[in-house]
């Protein structure tokens, strides 16, 4: 009888696990929690990389919400262009709003850490308030360590750490005033599970989550919510952007000694940024501590990951030897021609 129990019990949760695509808090909140339309209307939210990617959709679906925004990235001619997106969301949702006073264009570099205060009081004064910070600016860098640069490593901590904390510093005395706040970072499931080839991206990554956790239970008695959001592959340009072993090399230019097929990154479905957008405004309408999304196949490996370590981390480690060797290879193959 206890093995029957066993065994249903299991199938009931591979079922489950497999109608998923996202953490089951998550999933409760989007079927029976507070809705977007309705928590979300009329708020403040500050997004960083909104040129494109996951930060460029979520710009789209708060826009259907009713939500004011501030749009930052270093791009502004593709600022500019989702600034018009947003537009288009608020007149076919709202008609009768003034949709070209619900967004400021505000282009910066994340790394340009003297400039966070003062852009800071540019979006307070436009807006008055901030309600919601989404720390969503980063990059991808694929390579091995022992070839990459100190100064990628440099970039990529400036950028995907410290660029997130500088900001956060910076809006945070505001939140702090007002009694009130939500600070949204993107992190990655690489923030909890490292991968080969991707050691100082994720290295940055547990640098958020240890941080903002941290954070998060000092700012606990303050009303000011801290949610990190880990979202798993995903349609985007992320890789296409990625830097290699130097500051000078993307990941995919010919001419890049670490060059390898895309084929060999992953071996999972990738999400719609579209509905990892949806999920992520779910989760910023009910407050949540985390955020995770996924396609079922991945959040399945992601889950065994993190309970199994000793299992599957001796397996992934036999899988991702293809991507080291196949580097390696390339190393090699490169030398020798020259």
């Amino acid at each position: 009888m206890l093995v029957i129990i066993v065994v249903t019990g299991l199938v009931i949760l591979v079922i489950f696990a497999l109608s998923l695509d996202c953490n089951p808090r998550l999933w409760f909140c989007e079927k029976f929690g507070a809705k977007p339309d309705d928590r979300l209307r009329g708020k403040v939210v500050w997004i960083t990389g909104a040129s494109s990617g996951i930060g460029e959709y979520l710009a789209y679906e708060l826009a259907k919400c009713g939500c004011k925004l501030t749009l930052s990235a270093r791009r502004k001619e593709e600022l500019d262009r989702v600034k018009e997106g947003c537009i288009a969301q608020v007149k076919e949702r709202f008609p009768s709003a003034d949709a070209e006073s619900c967004f400021l264009v505000l282009p910066f570099d994340v790394t340009d850490f003297e400039s966070h205060k003062a852009l800071t009081q540019t979006v307070l004064q436009h807006f008055q308030k901030i309600d919601i910070l989404v720390n969503n600016a980063g990059m991808l860098q694929i390579g091995l360590a022992e070839h990459t640069k100190l100064s990628v490593d440099q970039r990529v901590m400036n950028v995907n750490f410290l660029g997130v904390v500088s900001l956060t510093k910076a809006v945070l005395p505001h939140f702090l005033e007002k009694e009130e706040g939500h600070i949204t970072v993107i992190s990655s499931p690489g923030g909890k599970l490292a991968s080969a080839t991707m050691a100082l991206y994720c290295s940055s990554k547990f640098a958020i989550q240890g941080y903002f956790e941290g954070l998060r239970a000092e700012l606990w008695s303050k009303n000011i919510k801290v949610t990190l959001v880990c979202p798993g592959p995903v349609k985007s340009q992320v890789v296409q952007n990625a830097l290699a072993g130097d500051v000078n090399n993307l990941f995919l230019d010919k001419d890049s000694p670490d060059r390898t097929p895309l084929t060999t990154l992953t071996k999972f479905r990738e999400m719609p940024t579209e509905r990892c957008a949806q999920l992520i405004a779910v989760g910023l309408a009910n407050e949540l501590h985390e955020i995770i999304t996924a396609c079922q196949d991945f959040l399945i490996f992601f889950y065994l990951a993190l309970n199994c370590r000793w299992l599957i981390q001796s397996i992934g480690q036999r899988m991702q030897q293809s991507r080291v060797k196949e580097l390696r290879n390339q190393r090699e193959k490169d030398s020798f021609l020259m």
